[in-house]
């Protein structure tokens, strides 16, 4: 099924392109070394004039480092001291040190 979604999004034959549609084709051209150009040309080619540089490349960016961070066990790390994530452990506690 992601295949067809991107044959059809490289050939320029979708017949609508959400936001969802847009994250499933990023995240599977994540996976390929000349993914992000892939993506622009794809977008370029469904939505002409309508391209934006910066929110392509921002939501790129975002989905890039959650198809690799989820897969680091030291994730919450970034967002947690150990003294709040072991606080805890039966109640729900907002990242102390940054924001998700």
């Amino acid at each position: 099924m992601e295949e067809d979604l991107l044959d059809a999004f490289e050939r320029g034959t979708l017949s609508a392109f959400p936001h969802e549609l847009h994250v499933r084709v990023a995240r599977r051209l994540a996976r390929e070394p000349d993914g992000y150009e892939r993506m622009v040309a794809g977008i370029r080619r469904i939505g002409g004039p309508k391209y934006h540089e910066t929110i392509t490349r921002a939501w790129w960016t975002l989905i890039t480092q959650a198809e690799q961070d989820l897969h680091d066990r030291t994730l919450l790390s970034r967002y947690y001291s150990k003294g709040a994530l072991a606080s805890g452990r039966d109640r729900w506690v907002e990242p102390d040190l940054r924001p998700f």
